[in-house]
C-alpha cells in the first residue's frame, strides 16, 4: 500500500514506543483516562524523512455522540437502542503531489478492566452495532438528523480496544467481527469476553498503528462514501474542517459534559512516488 521511508518509519516506531510507555506509568485508571492519554500523545506530532512527512492532530470531545437504531437479528428486540458511537476515531490520509490518494478510518470501542483475570464486560447492544451496523441516526448532538447505512467492507472498520493491567499495559485490538467468529451472538444484555478465548491476537497496538499508516487496514473511504459521510459528520461534531492539507486548529467549542470521544488523524504527504 503506502511504503514508509526507513527514517520516517523509525521515528514513528519511536513515537509509538513512547506512547506505550505513557500508558504504563501511572497505570490507566479507566476508559476516559486511556482516551485522554491517546489524544494527548498524538497531538501535533510531526516527523519527516525520505521525501515523506507525517503530521498528526487530535481532539477530545467532552461528550460521546449517541446513536439510535432498531436492532436487527440476531438480537430480538422491538425497542430502539441508544448507544455511543465508540470512543476513538483513527483516520489516515496520504497525499501524493498534493492529491489525496488514500483515506482510511477505524472506529474503536474501548473496554477497560482492573480485574485479576483477562475478562472484559461487553454490552450486547453496542456489540450488535459494532458487528452488524444496522441503519442508525445520531441522536446527540441533535442537529444531525440523517440516517446512516454504512455497510462497511473491512473487518478493521469496527475495533474493540482492550486496556488495563491484564492487557499488559497496552491496548490490544480485536475487530468486532473476529470476536463474533469466536462465539455465538450473546443472548444476555452483557457478556464476558476473555483474551484467552481468541487463539491469537488479531493485531496489537504497534501493529495496528503501523498497518493503519501503511494503508493496510481501516475502511477505505474512497470505496465507501457512506462511511466517509459519517466520518465527516464526526469531524463536524468536533468543530473541525474534514479535509486538509493545510494548517488547521481544532475549534472544540463547548459541548455537553460527559464521557470523552477522541479523533486522531495521521496525514502523510510526499511529492514523488
Amino acid at each position: 500500500m503506502i511504503k514508509l521511508a526507513g527514517s520516517l518509519r523509525m521515528q514513528i516506531e519511536s513515537k509509538v514506543r513512547n506512547y506505550h510507555q505513557s500508558l504504563l506509568k501511572p497505570p490507566i485508571s479507566n476508559e476516559d483516562d486511556f482516551i485522554e492519554r491517546t489524544v494527548q500523545a498524538f497531538q501535533n506530532f510531526s516527523a519527516s524523512g525520505g521525501g515523506q512527512s507525517l503530521k498528526t492532530r487530535s481532539v477530545k470531545v467532552d461528550k460521546k455522540p449517541i446513536v439510535g437504531f432498531v436492532p436487527c437479528p440476531p438480537l430480538r428486540s422491538s425497542r430502539a437502542l441508544h448507544r455511543e458511537i465508540g470512543d476513538l476515531l483513527f483516520v489516515f490520509k496520504h497525499f501524493l503531489r498534493n492529491k489525496l490518494d488514500a483515506h482510511r478510518a477505524s472506529i474503536v470501542q474501548t473496554k477497560y478492566t482492573s480485574g485479576t483475570g483477562k475478562f472484559w464486560s461487553i454490552d450486547t447492544g453496542q456489540f450488535l452495532l459494532m458487528s452488524y451496523w444496522p441503519e442508525f441516526c445520531i441522536l446527540k448532538p441533535r442537529k444531525f438528523s440523517k440516517t446512516y447505512d454504512l455497510r462497511p467492507k473491512m473487518l478493521s472498520w469496527a475495533i474493540y480496544g482492550f486496556v488495563g493491567p491484564n492487557a499488559n499495559g497496552y491496548p490490544l485490538y480485536y475487530s468486532a467481527d473476529r470476536i463474533l467468529r469466536s462465539r455465538k451472538f450473546p443472548s444476555s444484555k452483557h457478556f464476558s469476553f476473555s483474551l484467552n478465548s481468541m487463539p491469537t491476537i488479531w493485531v496489537y497496538s504497534a501493529g495496528f498503528l503501523s498497518k493503519l499508516l501503511g494503508g493496510f487496514i481501516g475502511e477505505n473511504l474512497f470505496l465507501n462514501p457512506k462511511a466517509k459521510t459519517l466520518v465527516d459528520d464526526l469531524y463536524k461534531i468536533a468543530k473541525l474542517l474534514p479535509d486538509p492539507p493545510g494548517e488547521f486548529e481544532w475549534n472544540n467549542e463547548e459541548f455537553e459534559e460527559g464521557n470523552n470521544f477522541g479523533i486522531i488523524e495521521f496525514t502523510i504527504t510526499e511529492q514523488s512516488e
